[in-house]
């Protein structure tokens, strides 16, 4: 039964992970093309143009209205005509008022300016070159990336685990004399970095979104708000570096002291291997608005009660590590609780 709901949750996971990454990248490219094109375009040939068509398409739903330019222009390359409906790449609707003006920029009958492409004079563009709207729309993605990630190393650890002897405890082993250090992998820093990075992002969203200029901000606040993000990272990065290196973070198993240190929150806690009544593989749930939510955490009972030692979405590493903290530390009896 435990085998089949096992089974039933790795294929939840597989499904869901590959329909967030199907729609995920879906955006990314098209993101990535409006921004190739558009830096491309940069190096297109200035021609006079004239306005033929220009107006504004509002659209209503229940989450409100939205609008969009549309514009239709000529001009001539070499004694030739062109007609182009094309104001720059990728053009989006908006839920703000800039759209509207853009018709006061390139009005009915005006003289403008067009870019058209010297090796293909029939692609022409109102505007050229990227917009804070182009690396804004990067930061918007930054957190669902994030997440898609996260079910991509998800899915890879587990391959991994699968094809591996012995057990996957997700943590470093360093075996000394007479004691035992185990010690987060320094992939964590990697990780830590792409985790800062994206909570900083989700954050900037809505101080850019509604702050300054809603899908079309000024470029350089989006550039500070994504500098502010990495920096986010490597602040978060730097810091799990260093804990990892200095070993705050470390369980130190002592043979000579008969002691298990570790820190379980911000104060280190030391307990004597002989007071140590249990070790527990839990699953805990909690309701939350969109259903439930499932978590896994490996405990250790002593005198002053459980501690929590180590915390991941996936129950086949929980399980392995509390089995492999047992028998080093010789528990009698490890209990999986639910």
């Amino acid at each position: 039964m435990a085998t089949g709901k096992k089974i039933l949750g790795v294929g939840a996971m597989l499904f869901f992970g590959l329909f967030w990454s199907a729609i995920t990248l879906t955006f990314d490219v098209f993101i990535g093309y409006a921004i190739v094109q558009q830096t491309r375009a940069s190096g297109y040939v200035p021609v006079p143009a004239t306005i033929t068509e220009s107006r504004v398409t509002e659209s209503r739903d229940s989450d409100g209205v939205t609008y969009k330019f549309h514009a239709r222009y000529t001009y001539v390359v070499n004694g030739q005509t062109y007609e182009s409906d094309r104001v720059r790449y990728a053009s989006m609707s908006t839920n703000d008022l800039r759209a509207q003006g853009l018709p006061t920029k390139f009005p009915l009958g005006a003289k403008v300016t067009a870019y058209h492409d010297a090796a293909n004079p029939a692609e022409a563009v109102l505007i050229r070159g990227t917009q804070g709207t182009d690396i804004f729309l990067t930061l918007f993605m930054a957190p669902f990336n994030a997440v898609m990630i996260g079910f991509w190393v998800a899915g890879l650890v587990r391959l991994r685990d699968a094809g591996r002897k012995g057990l996957a405890i997700s943590k470093r082993i360093i075996d000394r004399p007479n004691v035992t250090i185990v010690r987060t992998p320094y992939y964590m820093v990697l990780v830590a970095f792409g985790g800062g990075v994206s909570v900083a992002a989700f954050i900037a969203i809505f101080v850019v979104a509604f702050g300054f200029g809603g899908f079309n901000p000024p470029m350089k606040v989006v550039v500070v708000a994504w500098a502010i993000a990495l920096m986010a990272g490597a602040a978060l990065a730097v810091h799990t570096l260093v804990g990892i290196v200095s070993g705050k973070n470390d369980w130190v198993i002592d043979d000579l002291a008969g002691t298990f240190s570790f820190r379980p929150r911000w104060k280190r806690v030391t307990l004597r291997i002989a007071d140590i009544t249990a070790v527990q593989a839990e699953t805990r749930r909690q309701s939350t608005t969109d259903g439930e939510s499932v978590t896994h955490v490996v405990t250790v009972r002593g005198p002053e009660g459980s501690f929590d030692l180590f915390t991941s979405p996936m129950q086949s590493r929980c399980e392995a590590l509390a089995l492999w903290l047992k028998v080093r530390l010789g528990v009698k009896e490890t209990s999986a609780a639910a």
